[in-house]
């Protein structure tokens, strides 16, 4: 759930200023939607120094 987040604010919340609340929904729900089309599982990879 945190990596969604990041993901949410690094490609939606974080170079943008919303004028209103409803622009802010509207946009949350309209990068949702995307996002869920083309979204894959993430592949973990780690090391054991």
């Amino acid at each position: 759930m945190k990596i969604w987040f990041s993901i949410l604010q690094h490609k939606l919340l974080t170079p943008n200023d919303f004028p209103d609340l409803k622009t802010l929904q509207q946009r949350i729900t309209d990068f949702i939607v995307r996002h869920n089309d083309s979204a894959q599982p993430i592949k973990w990879s780690y090391t054991v120094a």
